[in-house]
C-alpha cells in the first residue's frame, strides 16, 4: 500500500554564470517536475549564505547574507512536515517567516494561484 503523503526534493540548475551561484536558477523548473499532485515540489531559494564563494565577492554582498545554512535546512524540514503544503509548486524563500506567510498571504496565494513560474501561451482561436 502506498503512503498517502509524499515529498521530494530536487535541485535544479538550468544554467551557470561564471562567478555566480545557480541557486538563483533552481527554482524556475522545480514547478514543472510533479507529474502526480501527490507528490509535494517547492521551489526554494536558501537565501544568501555566508561562504567562501560569497567572501570572495565583497562586503556589500557579504552585508544581505544570512550567517550559515541552518535557516535554509530548518525551513525544508518545516516544508516536509506538511504544515505548508498550500506552497507546494511555488516559489518559496528561506528568509521569509512562514507563520507570517501563513496568516497574512495563504489566502490571497491560493485564490489568485500565486508565487508559480510558469509560462502562458494563449489559446488559439
Amino acid at each position: 500500500m502506498l503512503s498517502s503523503t509524499k515529498h521530494a526534493l530536487n535541485r535544479v540548475s538550468e544554467f551557470i554564470v561564471v562567478g555566480m551561484s545557480t541557486g538563483k536558477t533552481r527554482w524556475l523548473r522545480t514547478d514543472k517536475l510533479p507529474e502526480h499532485p501527490e507528490v509535494k515540489t517547492f521551489s526554494i531559494h536558501p537565501g544568501a549564505v555566508r561562504t567562501a564563494m560569497a567572501e570572495c565577492i565583497g562586503q556589500e554582498i557579504m552585508q544581505l547574507c544570512i550567517g550559515d545554512a541552518q535557516l535554509p535546512a530548518w525551513t525544508t524540514v518545516r516544508l516536509a512536515t506538511g504544515k505548508d503544503d498550500y506552497l507546494s509548486g511555488r516559489y518559496v524563500s528561506c528568509n521569509w517567516d512562514l507563520d507570517e506567510v501563513a496568516s497574512k498571504w495563504k489566502g490571497g496565494i491560493i485564490r489568485d494561484d500565486a508565487m508559480k513560474s510558469r509560462l502562458l501561451l494563449p489559446l488559439v482561436a
